[in-house]
């Protein structure tokens, strides 16, 4: 198998890598790391990442998308700072649902704002957003869940406003390799089950905006359950998107 890039992907990395020193890193020096960037620095920022087509990278050329491979894009991406590549994922995805699952009107009216990078759109998880929203530093549009968030209670969520049934919750779990003995995963269940009990524990989750599932969600056989109703329930729009493994 040959590994060696191609001049094209040569060509590619280097333009993301220049625009990374050139434009991102000075932007980024020059405003206090503790805090948001303002938003005239982010969307100076998301310009120039549009000019390489990161913004909308896996949206075909002939809807105004970059049209590049997921190696391609890999190659690009790796070259920008994560403070910055995480918002480019979540404007990845926004973009993605939007060509895969709106409307022509939806398209139209918001796919060529996002594709030129004028729209700083961010979605990231509450324990994230939550600092960010008391600080007044954004403005939060909604809560991509059902039901709203009691570390939110006034932000209404995306079912409220029309998104009927949407729910886009993140999730974290504990997994052991396949084929691990059963009465480790029982020893390994309890010790977490206990650690998440601990009322230390159970501070720290509240204040940062976590929240820990009922006892009725903490087996091992809840989450194999769990798992495979995600992989059924994310699989319509990834395919829609035309993500594959390269």
């Amino acid at each position: 198998m040959d590994f060696e890039l191609t001049s094209e992907q040569e060509l590619m990395r280097d333009a993301a890598r220049r625009m990374a020193q050139q434009v991102i890193a000075p932007r980024l020096a020059a405003n206090d790391r503790t805090r948001a960037l303002p938003k005239a620095v982010f969307l100076e920022i998301f310009s120039a990442v549009a000019q390489l087509g990161l913004t909308a990278p896996r949206i075909p050329q002939e809807a105004g998308g970059a049209g590049i491979s997921m190696l391609d894009y890999g190659l690009m991406f790796e070259e920008i700072p994560p403070c910055i590549s995480m918002s480019m994922l979540s404007q990845d995805s926004c973009i993605s649902r939007i060509y895969a699952e709106g409307t022509a009107d939806q398209r139209a009216r918001f796919m060529p704002d996002l594709i030129a990078g004028r729209i700083d759109y961010w979605c990231p998880t509450v324990t994230v957003a939550i600092p960010q929203i008391n600080n007044q530093t954004v403005r939060a549009l909604a809560i991509l869940t059902i039901k709203r968030s009691p570390n939110l209670p006034d932000l209404s969520s995306a079912h409220e406003q029309g998104l009927v049934d949407f729910n886009a919750n993140t999730w974290n779990a504990l997994f052991l390799p396949k084929g691990t003995p059963a009465t480790i995963v029982r020893k390994l269940n309890a010790a977490a089950v206990a650690a998440m009990e601990t009322p230390s524990v159970e501070q720290r989750l509240r204040e940062v905006g976590a929240i820990v599932v009922g006892p009725d969600r903490r087996s091992p056989e809840y989450l194999q359950t769990f798992v495979a109703s995600e992989i059924r329930k994310w699989s319509g729009p990834i395919k829609a998107s035309g993500l594959s493994i390269e």
